[in-house]
């Protein structure tokens, strides 16, 4: 009875999180041209699924963030390879926050490694299936570099200074036994 109580707040929790980050993925600070955004640290909610589940709920919450972001949201792709770099893969890959779970200091672990490992599919896409939209002249990497590095950059450093700003209150949010 407890595994099952457990699994069923696990499911809860994961389902609340994903939710946030959508509602908070429509409070756009700043949209770029193919897609991408600064939202109101809608990536955050995500980064507290791997950090109060682990990794195996990290990486599902965020696939299906990425599934709910392709069907709901403002869709950018041109292509199959697209849609898994940009929305399945790059999403998903924000679970590594997971394993950050029950470390000292996780969440500030947590947030840029989560960040990294969206943009490295998000800058893989952008330099293979986006490469057609550089500027002329300029080198493929370092376009796909600057505009998802861009957004997601500064994603990440609004994310620190919530965290910052919440401190005393990190524990019980990223921590389900507090």
């Amino acid at each position: 009875m407890e595994k099952r109580n457990e699994f069923l707040r696990s499911m809860v929790e994961t389902s609340l999180l994903v939710a946030a980050a959508y509602i908070l993925s429509l409070i756009k600070l700043w949209e770029m041209p193919f897609g991408g955004s600064v939202t109101a640290v809608s990536m955050l909610p995500l980064v507290f699924i791997g950090l109060r589940r682990g990794p195996k709920w990290g990486f599902a919450g965020c696939l299906v963030y990425g599934l709910i972001d392709f069907v709901l949201g403002k869709t950018y792709s041109i292509h199959i390879a697209s849609i898994l770099g940009d929305y399945i893969l790059a999403w998903g890959a924000m679970g590594v926050a997971g394993f950050f779970k029950d470390k000292k200091h996780g969440v500030w672990m947590a947030i840029p490694a989560a960040c990294f490992a969206r943009f490295v599919f998000v800058f893989a896409t952008g330099v293979t299936i986006w490469a057609e939209y550089t500027p002329e002249g300029m080198p493929v990497w370092l376009y796909s570099l600057t505009y998802n590095g861009g957004y997601i950059g500064v994603e990440m450093v609004l994310m620190f200074a919530v965290c910052a700003l919440i401190g005393k209150q990190l524990p019980r949010l990223t921590n389900p036994t507090h």
